[in-house]
């Protein structure tokens, strides 16, 4: 699922758009992480 995401991400060559969904993908992960700590 997240990989589709990726590769049409990055058949459009798009870097910058796949750094803001990379980076808003690491802190939905992390944010959970933090709150059970």
């Amino acid at each position: 699922m997240i990989a589709t995401v990726v590769l049409k991400i990055t058949t459009n060559k798009n870097e910058t758009l796949f750094y803001l969904l990379l980076k808003t993908f690491i802190q939905a992960t992390m944010m959970p992480l933090n709150k059970s700590k």
